[in-house]
């Protein structure tokens, strides 16, 4: 689960920027985390449950050590945004 910014400027579905953030990131997308998550986002998955865009990108970052070339399709997304 991710808490999601609106962007009222954009005019895109604030979940629909988030999932093209995700298919589109990189290491470099790290600097732009807070754009598209809240600072109170809970972040899942099988591995991780952190509170906190902060503890997220610690995340992300140590996913990027691990595995360089990592790269995100999302196939479905539900949610509410904030």
């Amino acid at each position: 689960m991710v808490s999601i910014k609106k962007d009222e400027e954009s005019g895109f579905d604030p979940l629909q920027r988030y999932v093209s953030y995700l298919e589109g990131f990189s290491p470099d997308s790290l600097d732009v985390l807070e754009d598209y998550c809240t600072s109170d986002m809970v972040f899942s998955d099988p591995f991780n449950l952190t509170r906190g865009r902060s503890a997220y990108r610690r995340v992300l970052e140590k996913m990027y050590e691990d595995v360089p070339s990592i790269s995100f399709v999302v196939t479905r997304s539900c949610g509410t945004c904030v």
